[in-house]
C-alpha cells in the first residue's frame, strides 16, 4: 500500500466492523424504495421566452413528477435553458433523482479486496477500483456487483473487461460519455510502470500513458477540455496529461516534499491524494501530511483553500483546521466535500463557510465519489467496505464483510432512484404589435379590406413575422353590420399576438362594383431574369393603395406595377388593393404560380487534339432538365443535336455547345479541336535562287509555334536554329550560302512526341 494507506492505518483500526446502521448526528435514516415518476405534459409543450429572449426549464413546467419518498426530488436538464439562438422545436432531456434507498442493506452478499476509490458514470452506475484485487468492480443501481476490468492477476496488460491486467489500481475517474480513467501505480517487483489507464463503457481497456515520469500516483480528475490531472505522492506534484500528448507535464510542485503556495513549481505539496475540478478549471486537491485542500487555477497558481498546516484533536470544534485531508469532491450544488478521518466535511463553493455534517468514529474511508443526490460513498480500503453517508448526514456500511475476498453478488438498491424522459418542447419568441387599430365605420363598402398590409410588430428575437386577418379579407359587407377582424401575428417559433377591432359599413348609395386581378409579363423564367407584374384594378379611386405580397409576406412599393428579379420556383405573387375609403377591393384573378429554373451547367474538355482523318467524341457533362442540345458549327459533327456527337473536321476548330432546357434556360460550354497532320521532312533542297525548291519548306510544321528546330554541318555545328517554323530555312548560314553537302536536322514538335531526326542534303 502507499503510504497514504499507511498513514491511515496507524491513525485508526477497527478491531472489528459492525454491520448495522450508524446514526450520523443524531439524525434517524428515511427509508425510501420508489424511482420518480415523470409524465410529459402533452407535447410539444410550449415554453415562452421571457422579454430579454431566455427561459430557464422548470422541469414541473414541462412534465407532471411523482415523488413517492420524503426525500427532496433533484433533477438534470438538458439543455437547461433556451434563447434566441436556441429557440424553435427541440427535445428536453430530463432525469429526476430521488433518495431511494433500502431500509435494510445487504453489504455482506459481497467481498471486497482492499477498495481504494469509488467514482459513478452518468447513468448511476458505482465504479470500484480494488487496489488488493487488482479490478475494477461495477455496481449497479439496483446494487449488483461484478468484475468489470481486470483479470484479478497483478501485471501490465491492455484489453476487454477481465481480460485486462492492473497491477494496483488507485484513483478512479469517469468522463461525461461514461469513461472511465485511473491510475494504475505498478511495480518495480513485477517489472510494470506506473499508468494511466481508460476503460471504454464495453470494458475496453487501453493505456494513456505508461512510464517513468510518475513515481507513485494517486489520485486522478478530469476537467471540462479533456485534461487528465494526476497527483503523485513519489514526487508530490500535481501532473497533467493534456488531450493528445503522449507525455504528462507538470502543472505544479517541485519535485520535493513540503508546503508552499505558490505559481508553478514554485509551490510544493506533501504526498497529495484526492482530487476533483470545478467548471473554471480549478483543481482541489487534499494532502494528508499537510492537513490541507489546495487549490490549482488553470495557470498554475496554487493557494490554500481548507486547513491551517496543522492537525488538531478528534474533539476539537475548529472547523478551519482539519484532522487529515484524504479526498475532496464537488456537489451538483457546488458545495465541496472533505473527507477528514472521521468527519465529512461541507465548505461552501467560496470556501468561506464550513459544516460538519457528519462525525462518527466508525468512518474510516480515504477516497469517495458523490451520486447525483449529494449522497457521499467512500472507499474503505483497510477493511474492505464500501461507506455510505446520505444526503441528511446518516452513515451506513453498502457493500463488504470486512474480510477481503472476491464474491460478486446483490447488495440491493444503495443510490439514487433515476427516472429520465425524453419530452418534446418549443421554445416560443413573443411578437408584439406596434401598429394600431382602431374601429371603423366604412361608407358604400361591399368588401371587407385587407387589414394585415398594414399590420406592424417587433419580437424578442430576431424572427420573421407573418399576419392574418380572421375574417378573411373581401369578404362581403352588409349595410350597418359590425364585423370584430382580429389580425394576428404569427413569428417563426409559432408564437403568436393578437389584435382585435370592428369594421362598421353603411350605404348612401349603391357601392360600386370593384375588383383586381394581377398578371405577369412571364410565370415561366429563369432565376434572376426580371418579371414585372401588374395589378388591374376596375373603379379603383384616387387613394387607392397597394401591398404587393411574395409567399403571403409584404413586398414591393405602393403601386399598381412591380418588377423583381429574385424569384424562386414555386413562389406565389399576388397584390392586396385597397380603395382610399378603406374598401377591400376583391381580387378575381389567381395568385400568379412562378415557375423558375435554374441555369444549366456544363463541364466540357476545352481543348482536344486529333490527327488529320482521325475522330475524337465529345463527353461534357451537364446538369439540367435539358429540352435541347445544338453544337456549332456543325461541320465535322457526327450529329449536332446530340450531347455527344463524333467530331472529325478536317481542320482545326472551335465548337460550342449550347444546352437548353424545359423551361428554356441555356448554357455555353466551347471546345477547340486542334487536328494535327502528318509531318512530312524533305531530305534535299536546292537553294540556287531559280525560284524553285528555294526553301526547305516542311508542311503543316508552322502549326506547331512553340517547336524547336535545329540543323547541323557534319562537323555538328548549329547552322540553323528556330523557335516555330513560319520561316523556313533558305540554306544560308551567317549571311553566306552554306556549302553544298550533307546536314543533320533535329525537329522537337513540344507536344510530347518523339524528336524527329534526320539527314539533309542541299544542292545547288
Amino acid at each position: 500500500m502507499l503510504n497514504l494507506i499507511t498513514l491511515h492505518k496507524l491513525k485508526y483500526h477497527k478491531p472489528f466492523i459492525q454491520f448495522v446502521i450508524v446514526l450520523c448526528l443524531g439524525m434517524v435514516q428515511c427509508a425510501y424504495s420508489q424511482t420518480p415518476i415523470i409524465v410529459p405534459k402533452p407535447q410539444p409543450v410550449i415554453l415562452h421566452l421571457d422579454s430579454t429572449g431566455y427561459y430557464k426549464v422548470d422541469p414541473y413546467d414541462i412534465a407532471d413528477i411523482t415523488n413517492g419518498t420524503d426525500s427532496v426530488l433533484k433533477f438534470k436538464i438538458n439543455p437547461p435553458s433556451f434563447n434566441c439562438t436556441t429557440k424553435g422545436k427541440n427535445v428536453v432531456s430530463l432525469t429526476a433523482f430521488d433518495n431511494g434507498t433500502p431500509p435494510i442493506p445487504t453489504p455482506r452478499n459481497v467481498t471486497l479486496n482492499a477498495p481504494i476509490s469509488v467514482t459513478f458514470d452518468p447513468k448511476g452506475n458505482m465504479y470500484i477500483s480494488e487496489d488488493g484485487g487488482s479490478c475494477v468492480k461495477k455496481v449497479t443501481p439496483d446494487g449488483t456487483v461484478t468484475k468489470f476490468a481486470g483479470s484479478g492477476q497483478r501485471g501490465y496488460a491492455d484489453g476487454v473487461g477481465i481480460n485486462a491486467v492492473f497491477c494496483s489500481p488507485h484513483g478512479i475517474t469517469c468522463d461525461t460519455l461514461g469513461n472511465l480513467y485511473l491510475v494504475d501505480a505498478g511495480s518495480p517487483v513485477l517489472g510494470t510502470y506506473p499508468s494511466v489507464r481508460k476503460i471504454t463503457q464495453a470494458g475496453v481497456v487501453s493505456t494513456v500513458y505508461t512510464g517513468d515520469y510518475f513515481k507513485a500516483p494517486f489520485g486522478i480528475a478530469l476537467d471540462k477540455k479533456g485534461n487528465i490531472y494526476v497527483s503523485d505522492q513519489g514526487t508530490s506534484n500535481i501532473d497533467v496529461i493534456k488531450p493528445g500528448a503522449k507525455f504528462p507535464i507538470t502543472l505544479a510542485g517541485t519535485g520535493y516534499p513540503g508546503y508552499v503556495d505558490g505559481v508553478q513549481r514554485y509551490a510544493q505539496f506533501n504526498m497529495p491524494s484526492g482530487m476533483t475540478v470545478d467548471d473554471a478549471g480549478n483543481v482541489y486537491v487534499c494532502e494528508n501530511p499537510n492537513f490541507t485542500v489546495r487549490k490549482i487555477t488553470p495557470d498554475g497558481t496554487v493557494s490554500t483553500f481548507a486547513g491551517t498546516g496543522h492537525s488538531k484533536a478528534s474533539d476539537d470544534p475548529d472547523i478551519n483546521t482539519l484532522l487529515t485531508a484524504y479526498d475532496v469532491k464537488i456537489s451538483s450544488s457546488g458545495y465541496f466535500y472533505v473527507s477528514d478521518w472521521i468527519h465529512i466535511l461541507r465548505i461552501s463553493p467560496d470556501g468561506k463557510d464550513k459544516a460538519v455534517i457528519c462525525s462518527d468514529p466508525n468512518l474510516n474511508g480515504i477516497m469517495m465519489a458523490l451520486d447525483d443526490c449529494d449522497n457521499i460513498y467512500l472507499a474503505g480500503v483497510n477493511e474492505n467496505i464500501i461507506e455510505k453517508v446520505n444526503a441528511a448526514g446518516v452513515f451506513s456500511i453498502i457493500a463488504g464483510t470486512g474480510y477481503s475476498g472476491d464474491v460478486d453478488g446483490n447488495i440491493g438498491p444503495f443510490t439514487c432512484q433515476i427516472s429520465t424522459a425524453p419530452i418534446n418542447v418549443n421554445a416560443q419568441s413573443q411578437p408584439n404589435f406596434t401598429s394600431v387599430f382602431n374601429d371603423v365605420t366604412l361608407t358604400n363598402c361591399s368588401n371587407l379590406a385587407d387589414y394585415t398590409i398594414k399590420a406592424t410588430a417587433t419580437d424578442n428575437c430576431p424572427s420573421t413575422i407573418k399576419f392574418t386577418q380572421t375574417p378573411a379579407a373581401n369578404i362581403s359587407l352588409s349595410n350597418n353590420t359590425t364585423v370584430p377582424v382580429t389580425v394576428t401575428a404569427t413569428d417563426e417559433t409559432g408564437g403568436t399576438a393578437s389584435t382585435t377591432f370592428n369594421v362598421r359599413t353603411r350605404y348612401v348609395g349603391s357601392p360600386p362594383g370593384r375588383s383586381v386581378s394581377v398578371t405577369a409579363s412571364s410565370a415561366q423564367i429563369c432565376e434572376g431574369t426580371p418579371v414585372t407584374f401588374t395589378a388591374n384594378v376596375i373603379n379603383g379611386d384616387v387613394g387607392t393603395s397597394y401591398q404587393w405580397l411574395l409567399n403571403g409576406a409584404n413586398t414591393g412599393p405602393d403601386d399598381p406595377v412591380f418588377t423583381t428579379n429574385d424569384l424562386k420556383d414555386g413562389d406565389i405573387v399576388n397584390c392586396a388593393v385597397t380603395t382610399g375609403g378603406g374598401c377591400g377591393i376583391p381580387n378575381t384573378g389567381f395568385d400568379v404560380k412562378m415557375t423558375v429554373g435554374p441555369y444549366p451547367t456544363i463541364s466540357l474538355n476545352p481543348n482536344e487534339k486529333i490527327l488529320s482523318g482521325t475522330s475524337v467524341q465529345f463527353n461534357p457533362t451537364v446538369t439540367g432538365n435539358i429540352a435541347s442540345y445544338v453544337w456549332t458549327p456543325a461541320t465535322g459533327l457526327s450529329d449536332p443535336s446530340s450531347p455527344n456527337p463524333l467530331a472529325s473536321p478536317a481542320e482545326t476548330t472551335t465548337y460550342q455547345l449550347k444546352a437548353t432546357t424545359d423551361v428554356g434556360c441555356d448554357a455555353t460550354a466551347s471546345v477547340t479541336v486542334t487536328v494535327a497532320h502528318q509531318i512530312n521532312i524533305p531530305n534535299t533542297f536546292t537553294p540556287n535562287g531559280d525560284g524553285i525548291n528555294d526553301l526547305w519548306e516542311i508542311a503543316y510544321l508552322s502549326n506547331y509555334t512553340k517547336c524547336i528546330v535545329n540543323i547541323y554541318d557534319r562537323y555538328g555545328s548549329l547552322v540553323f536554329q528556330s523557335i516555330g517554323y513560319g520561316k523556313p530555312w533558305n540554306g544560308t548560314y551567317n549571311g553566306k550560302k552554306a556549302p553544298v553537302g550533307e546536314y543533320y536536322y533535329l525537329i522537337d514538335l513540344k507536344d510530347g512526341s518523339k524528336a524527329m531526326a534526320g539527314g539533309l542534303t542541299v544542292l545547288r
